[in-house]
């Protein structure tokens, strides 16, 4: 059974679930007429928001999403159904986010320890760069340097 099945049965499974519910959006949605073309709703082919798109390269990989970290909030079942897929896939522990801390870095040109905060590694980590070398007032001034020279 691929991805795509599990996913569909599930939908039908929440599906047959509110319909055993007696109201007027029950009324609303087995007569096709979704009064707010809701994106919440789980009945095929009902609502249709136009503003989702289907990306044809996304692929789902589930062990991969079980892996991250999931709080349920809320759930009508006995047990989470997330969670209960998450222990048929026997993942016992969620993936681990490094917590970057603040680093004293010494500066290669004038050897002034300077900080090199934990958004500033975000930040470089982001952008592919590489941890300063150079304190921000070496920085600094270096730059001056090239605008006076012109560069």
């Amino acid at each position: 059974m691929n991805k795509n099945e599990i996913l569909r049965i599930a939908a039908n499974e929440f599906a047959e679930k509110t319909h055993k519910l007696s109201s007027p959006l029950e009324i609303a949605i087995n007569s096709r007429k979704c009064p707010g073309q809701s994106v919440d709703c789980s009945v095929p082919g009902c609502g249709q928001p136009p503003h989702l798109r289907v990306h044809s390269d996304f692929k789902y990989q589930e062990k991969i999403f079980f892996k991250s970290p999931i709080d349920v909030l809320w759930t009508s079942f006995e047990r989470s159904r997330l969670l209960e897929r998450k222990d048929e896939l026997g993942i016992a522990e969620s993936r681990r986010y490094s917590i970057l801390e603040d680093i004293k870095i010494k500066c290669v040109l004038c050897g002034k320890i300077f900080l090199f905060t934990a958004s500033e590694q975000k930040w470089y980590k982001k952008q592919g760069f590489d941890p300063p070398k150079r304190c921000p007032d070496c920085i600094e001034k270096e730059r001056i340097k090239g605008l006076r020279n012109g560069s």
